[in-house]
């Protein structure tokens, strides 16, 4: 019989693990003002987020994938050479498309810790996690960077005089 639970906890370790790497990457990318200081917070959040993955595979029994950690490692390294009108350099429409898949993982992200959040509520194994925490703050994140994607879509996308 299938173990759901663990293949969701291996999943979206893997997928935490490629937006831990986007999220460098676009830090990175965007050292400066209000963009940069959000990013750099949002690393050690990602970083937990992992951890707290991971401790929930251990109580069941379950550890990491080497094999998806690495597919989603690579999946973020090849996600560097979309079309953005720039192959070799950083413009603005990289950091809008940045931030929309940050956004779209941090959606996911959200629904995964509801999930665990109401899941907890059953398992004895599980009640000492605080996983509210990580469903709080995702949901400010999907805010804040929401708010940054509309900064940044503006200025790319803005008309351009001729």
């Amino acid at each position: 019989m299938p173990n759901h639970l663990k293949t969701y906890l291996v999943d979206h370790a893997a997928l935490t693990l490629s937006v831990l790497e986007l999220a460098k990457r676009a830090r990175n990318s965007n050292p400066e003002g209000e963009l940069g200081e959000f990013l750099t917070e949002v690393v050690p959040i990602l970083e937990a987020e992992r951890k707290t993955l991971k401790e929930m595979l251990c109580r069941i029994k379950g550890s990491d994938s080497h094999l998806k950690n690495f597919a989603a490692w690579g999946a973020e390294k090849a996600g560097r050479f979309k079309l953005n009108d720039s192959l070799f350099s950083y413009s603005d429409l990289s950091r809008v498309v940045e931030l929309e898949a940050l956004l779209a993982a941090t959606e996911v992200k959200t629904a995964m810790w509801d999930a665990l959040v109401a899941l907890a509520t059953t398992r004895s194994d599980f009640r000492d996690l605080d996983l509210d925490e990580h469903l709080s703050e995702n949901k400010t994140m999907g805010e804040k960077l929401r708010a940054f994607h509309r900064t940044a879509a503006h200025r790319a996308l803005r008309h351009e005089e001729s």
